[in-house]
């Protein structure tokens, strides 16, 4: 038997009902099939043969008409039928199937996964082991890769607001202490993007706190403390809150009651970044206040760096960007809710936007995130596979992240992965797309 997922017949009858049949042989003088009832041939339309093409990534048919057909066994389980064929299209599909199949069998027995993965989706071999040697030299990597490719005019940004995001707490403190200026100097310095034309810009916003780790929420004196420094510096302030554990249930309360009376004093608003259900629920009767941003981790989209070699992915590059967004009754509930922004991340592609206040996340995009750190289980136990909740955090984010082969673009920094996406700093023209499909501000990650 010839398994389903490369080969298989389909036999349409005159009443447009379809059968699908095993395919058990396939040579060139003919195919056979089983299947488990006994066809009346006065009512079949035709006998479609499917086989699978690897290189074509689709799979190849072929229809025949019922008069070749005919029962080669019977017995008390099964009819088999047989197709008799020897066309010249009929000859060739079969010779490139079993041509092709005899190439995976091959690399599927003989060689290594790699080498089976090349074969089957262009995933470059002798990859795997190529890493950086520490996140520093990563980041002159990817630093190399945009300016010596950087196709970048600010003016076409124009009318987009640019904000910094400060998602960790040690970044916040140097932020505390520094002129904006020069902590955004500082930052680029860090990721070696000195030389990028995006450092012309003065960012109007920052965003702090952590979407994705409960450990890197600022404390209440150090979100007023950050607000105060902003105001002065003429820069909203944005909270990104993770999304809420429920030991922290009466933390998360305490604090956005708390930051509401502040705000309510000050006859001020403040946008919230909100990661899950619960905290939307605790915001419900203070949107007058704390103005509610879809996060991330609610606005979920699949995104990869890995998915360039899914060739369903490069045959549809708009399929993967669409979701709940996309539709109209989605974005009114969530209007009835307060929520008329929305938070994204670029990686790679361009979705269609929603009408409302788009913000934009680059050059980092979340992969995946975990409540169990990875990098603490790593750091801790030497295996990530033993993750457990950590209590008090001794933030080894703060000197480690984990690498990934360099070709993939991907890092491993709190408890969550991340793809970088190069091209939204190459070229200015990958944003002003955004920018017509409807966004308002961008948010920069310097790591």
């Amino acid at each position: 038997m010839i398994p389903f997922a490369i080969g298989a017949v389909l036999i349409t009858k005159k009443d447009n009902s379809v059968v699908e049949a095993g395919l058990t042989d396939c040579n060139a003088e003919g195919f056979s099939f089983r299947l488990s009832e006994k066809l009346d041939y006065g009512e079949i339309d035709s006998v479609c043969l499917k086989l699978f093409a690897w290189e074509a990534d689709q799979f190849s048919s072929l229809e025949f008409g019922a008069e070749g057909l005919k029962t080669v066994e019977q017995n008390d389980f099964f009819w088999v039928y047989r197709v008799e064929e020897t066309g010249d299209e009929y000859e060739a599909l079969v010779r490139d199937f079993w041509k092709q199949y005899s190439q995976y069998v091959k690399w599927k027995k003989e060689g290594s996964p790699e080498q089976l993965s090349h074969f089957l989706t262009g995933y470059p071999e002798g990859e795997e082991d190529n890493f950086a040697p520490d996140f520093s030299e990563q980041k002159k990597a990817w630093s190399r890769e945009i300016l010596s490719n950087c196709h970048w005019d600010n003016a076409d940004l124009e009318g987009m607001e640019l904000a910094l995001s400060v998602d960790s707490l040690d970044m916040l403190e140097r932020y505390l202490q520094l002129p904006m200026e020069a902590f955004f100097r500082e930052r680029l310095e860090g990721s070696f993007l000195t030389e990028h034309p995006i450092s012309g810009m003065r960012p109007k916003g920052i965003f702090i706190g952590n979407s994705f780790c409960a450990h890197q929420l600022p404390t209440l004196d150090k979100i007023l403390a950050t607000y105060e420094k902003a105001e002065r510096e003429g820069i909203c302030v944005t909270l990104c809150l993770p999304c809420m554990q429920e030991s922290y249930l009466q933390d998360r309360m305490t604090l956005i009651e708390k930051l509401w009376g502040f705000l309510e004093r000050k006859n001020a608003t403040m946008e919230v970044v909100v990661n899950d259900w619960g905290t939307m629920e605790l915001l419900k009767e203070k949107t007058t206040r704390l103005i509610p941003v879809l996060g991330v981790l609610l606005n979920k989209r699949r995104k990869d760096p890995r998915m360039k070699y899914q060739r369903e992915y490069s045959r549809s590059q708009k399929a993967p960007f669409g979701n709940a967004l996309s539709l109209e009754a989605y974005r009114r509930r969530r209007k009835e809710e307060g929520i008329e922004i929305y938070s994204w991340e670029a990686d790679g592609g361009t979705p269609d936007l929603p009408m409302g206040i788009n913000i934009l996340q680059i050059p980092y995009y979340q992969t995946n995130t975990s409540q169990m750190c990875p990098l603490y289980a790593v750091c801790k136990e030497g295996n990530r596979g033993i993750q457990y909740e950590v209590e008090n955090c001794p933030e080894f984010c703060k000197e480690y992240v984990l690498l990934y082969p360099k070709h993939l673009h991907l890092i491993g920094r709190f408890n969550s992965l991340f793809g970088m996406a190069l091209e939204t700093l190459q070229d200015s023209a990958f944003l002003k797309a955004y920018k017509e499909s409807g966004l308002k501000r961008i948010v920069l990650t310097l790591w």
